[in-house]
């Protein structure tokens, strides 16, 4: 599901839940249950976890290189940022998720 406000991905969310109550669907995104992601192209989606895997193997060789342009054009260390990916992975262990500047969940 691709969507621009918080507000609109949690209604789509619900729409595809058994269960549909904000606090379902609002468990669903903080336990990892539904992951928003750039998984198709360079803006948010929400997956479902059981589906990650197999949406990034797709993805993943065509979107490789738009997101490799995108660090040369911002003068990103490209060498730095794959050395970056263990401590993100170590933050992000057990369910964990790292939040933005203005404090709201990313």
């Amino acid at each position: 599901m691709q969507s621009q406000t918080l507000d609109m991905a949690k209604w789509a969310i619900g729409a595809r839940l058994e269960n549909k109550t904000v606090k379902d669907i609002d468990e669903a995104l903080n336990t990892g249950k539904v992951i928003r992601t750039h998984i198709l192209r360079p803006t948010w989606h929400f997956v479902s976890a059981d589906d990650i895997h197999w949406m990034y193997d797709l993805s993943n060789p065509r979107l490789k290189p738009i997101y490799q342009s995108y660090a040369k054009q911002s003068g990103a260390d490209v060498a730095f940022v794959y050395r970056a990916f263990p401590y993100l992975e170590k933050a992000l262990l057990g369910g964990k998720h790292l939040k933005s500047r203005t404090g709201n969940s990313q």
